[in-house]
């Protein structure tokens, strides 16, 4: 496989090698590449978990359903009135408050 990289990247290849931290450029490229797909998959289950997470928030129910004017239902922890003002909303079905509207 040949790889062609624009000139900034190829000085800090260059620079790298330099360094002796690599015995050469595929040993570099290969790095990098492993770290690429890593980051990706890490990434991927940190959103993995994120969703899983408001999966339970939601079959909780620890927060209101609420119906904004631009989206249609949702569920959300703010609400956009149709003056536009922000507030968000904390709490269950049954007891959801407001505690925070930004001036404008």
């Amino acid at each position: 496989m040949d790889v062609t990289l624009p000139a900034d990247l190829r000085k800090q290849v260059e620079q790298e090698l330099a360094s002796g931290r690599y015995g050469s450029r595929d040993e570099l490229i290969e790095q990098a590449v492993r770290q690429f797909f890593d980051e990706r998959r890490r990434g991927e289950q940190r959103l993995d978990a994120l969703r899983r997470i408001g999966q339970a928030v939601d079959q909780a129910g620890l927060y209101e359903r609420v119906l904004t004017p631009r989206s249609g239902p949702c569920s959300s922890r703010s609400a956009v009135n149709e003056a536009g003002d922000f507030t968000i909303l904390w709490g269950s079905d049954s007891g959801a408050r407001a505690v925070e509207t930004p001036e404008h």
